[in-house]
């Protein structure tokens, strides 16, 4: 079993990559299913604070207990998974790159792909979405504390297993899809297919994603449109306060920041 996990901050591309990911004839990526994350920290507070309670009292070592959760992850996906016909899970939630770690523990030879987008876009594209988010520069500094957050954990994995999770930049894969996915393809060891550059006809075939902001923004084809957008977006108080919280770490996230200038 070597399931894919994608994440990223909320807004940075990650439904993009689903569906392009989802357009291969290997691979099954559907809407996201937002429970990742849970099982993953259920399963390490578990560990953590029972585990000497779980094998004195039941019998059930580290072992057993890993392959139960993760057990329990792949057969909530499985029916929907065996009904796509094809021969690979792969599974998008941003939140599960703040799960990553655990993701490397819980599935021994996953693979792991994180999203990273200009945080001020980011947060542009957060406040388009949904108008109930604070805006200003208190509200912006609340959003890119996420994307800070998500790019952190993201890095930390990479450091932790470099040749299990891979970092794609936005910015990279609208510019240059083809490039961006032959490297990803290869990654996961999976043959190339033009059909990922052509996600948008697949997803006419596939039902319209309730719990998926970007799923209308998908059935197109891949542009550049949405780069920049912040200098539509943001105020230029809101745009230094995204980049006070995320510029403030950039050497620690190697290319995270490298084209936000």
């Amino acid at each position: 079993m070597s399931p894919v996990f994608i994440g990223g901050a909320p807004r940075s591309g990650t439904t993009l990559l689903r569906a392009m990911l989802g357009a291969h004839p290997h691979i099954f990526c559907p809407p996201e299913f937002r429970t990742t994350a849970t099982i993953a920290r259920l399963w390490e507070g578990l560990e953590q604070a029972c585990g000497a309670d779980l094998r004195g009292g039941y019998g059930l070592d580290g072992q057993d207990l890993r392959r139960a959760f993760a057990d329990l992850l792949i057969e909530l996906l499985t029916p929907a998974w065996r009904a796509s016909g094809k021969a690979r899970l792969a599974e998008k939630t941003p939140a599960n790159v703040l799960v990553f770690p655990a993701l490397l523990r819980l599935f021994p030879s996953c693979r792991l792909i994180e999203v990273v987008r200009d945080p001020r876009d980011v947060v542009a594209s957060r406040f388009v979405a949904d108008a109930r988010t604070e805006r200003g520069p208190r509200g912006a500094q609340a959003q890119a504390m996420i994307w800070a957050a998500s790019v952190e954990a993201g890095g930390r994995a990479r450091r932790d297993a470099p040749d299990r999770v891979r970092r794609i930049r936005y910015e990279r894969l609208v510019t240059a899809p083809e490039t961006e996915m032959r490297a990803l393809l290869a990654f996961l060891g999976e043959d190339w297919s033009p059909a990922v550059l052509e996600h948008h006809r697949s997803l006419g075939e596939e039902p319209k994603a309730i719990n998926e902001w970007s799923a209308d923004q998908v059935r197109r084809p891949v542009n550049t449109d949405s780069i920049g957008r912040w200098r539509q977006v943001l105020t230029k108080a809101e745009a230094e306060a995204v980049m006070e919280i995320a510029g403030a770490k950039a050497g620690q996230w190697d290319e995270a920041l490298d084209d936000a200038a």
